[in-house]
């Protein structure tokens, strides 16, 4: 080695392939390098359905079964959800049948009064889904209105009774107090109401059985 060298050569590397046929350093590095871009490209090749220089790209078994088990979380509650839709059709359906008939005669009479399409939004001519849940809350208003009436006159006949009974006795000018109506126990019986108080204590009872 001179003194005048300020650094050192590599030396050239002869790896014989083959008698007589010497491979450089460069030329082995060249050759990795071609080897490594041929492996990148084969596995994007295989990303996108194709091969590349023979080399297929190994499908993960993780990535494969979190990917089925998407697919069947998803075809889950597609089913849940197409049952929840069934079931709400099924149960508007019986609100059709308990409402009455005349409660839809209305938007029969008001289509051919006008000569035009009809309004139902269906092609039999039956209530679509939003005038089925609108005529229903008028029915209901409509029954409660009319338990209201009754109730009131059931109060007032229970009243006279008793007045009738008071004076038969001589016993005149004292407070009178209605008993229970039919509404009122009836409402009582579903935990509604002042008189739902025999409601509470026997659900009170069934939860301290099973509690037991």
């Amino acid at each position: 080695m001179s003194s005048g060298s300020s650094q050192y050569k590599v030396p050239n590397i002869n790896i014989h392939k083959e008698a007589g046929s010497p491979v450089n350093a460069s030329e082995l590095l060249s050759r990795s390098s071609d080897i490594k871009k041929q492996l990148s490209q084969s596995f994007q090749g295989s990303s996108s359905g194709g091969t590349s220089g023979g080399v297929q790209k190994p499908q993960s078994r993780r990535n494969s079964s979190i990917h089925i088990k998407n697919e069947e979380d998803e075809e889950d509650d597609q089913g849940n959800e197409r049952k929840r839709r069934d079931n709400i059709n099924e149960k508007i359906q019986e609100l059709l049948g308990l409402v009455p008939s005349m409660y839809f005669q209305e938007l029969t009479s008001r289509d051919d009064e006008d000569g035009a399409a009809k309004s139902t939004g269906t092609k039999d001519g039956k209530p679509n889904k939003g005038q089925i849940l609108t005529k229903s809350v008028e029915y209901i208003q409509y029954l409660q209105n009319l338990i209201d009436d009754n109730n009131r006159k059931e109060v007032e006949l229970l009243l006279r009774l008793k007045n009738l009974k008071m004076q038969q006795q001589g016993r005149g000018n004292v407070p009178l107090s209605a008993d229970p109506t039919s509404a009122e126990i009836a409402l009582g019986e579903i935990g509604v109401g002042p008189h739902s108080r025999k409601y509470f204590e026997e659900v009170l009872y069934q939860i301290a059985n099973n509690k037991s």
